[in-house]
């Protein structure tokens, strides 16, 4: 079993285990600290060393059911210095369950827990049968893509491709030489 799913040429069955072994736990601005500083201190730098360009770009690694990359696609929206500054998230997960949910940026008020009112209120909206949708601007920053961090891919770890990376709650679950070549990677 071990040597067939090394072998790489069962997509079904990793996808499978992907859903299955995943830990999904997750909702918006988790750990309010690291937006802060992505806010107070990231962004700005960024915005400063991208304005001759008016682009910023993220990923999201293990981004996970979403609340995430569309922190960040906020984030980087409320730090626009202006509207012709184009906004871009990428959010990369190898469990293809949670990237459908990501699509549909459908969800409960548990995982707005931590979402200021005026944030939740400017950007989301209620929906028939209960919950929160992202709003149509936000959800048109962010892309989703199923992605194994162990297996390479030069076009997503392009040299300079994004201004923040957000990997967090990760590493711990990889072995030691997966999350190194992630690190190296990032």
């Amino acid at each position: 079993y071990l040597v067939r799913l090394g072998a790489g040429r069962w997509e079904s069955e990793v996808a499978e285990l992907a859903e299955r072994l995943s830990i999904t736990e997750t909702y918006f601005f988790r750990h309010g600290e690291q937006f802060r500083a992505l806010r107070q201190t990231a962004l700005p730098d960024r915005i400063l060393a991208r304005d001759s360009h008016r682009v910023l770009r993220m990923l999201s690694v293990a981004c996970s059911s979403g609340e995430e990359a569309y922190s960040l696609a906020i984030a980087g929206r409320e730090a626009r210095p202006g509207p012709d500054w184009l906004i871009s998230v990428t959010g990369v997960d190898a469990n293809p369950a949670m990237l459908r949910k990501a699509g549909n940026a459908r969800y409960s008020s548990w995982s707005l827990r931590e979402t200021p009112a005026e944030v939740r209120g400017r950007w989301f909206h209620s929906v028939e049968g209960g919950g929160f949708q992202v709003n149509d601007e936000i959800r048109g920053m962010v892309r989703f893509a199923r992605h194994n961090v162990a297996d390479d891919d030069a076009g997503l770890w392009q040299p300079g491709q994004y201004d923040v990376i957000f990997c967090r709650n990760l590493l711990m679950y990889l072995t030691r030489s997966v999350a190194a070549n992630l690190v190296r990677k990032m």
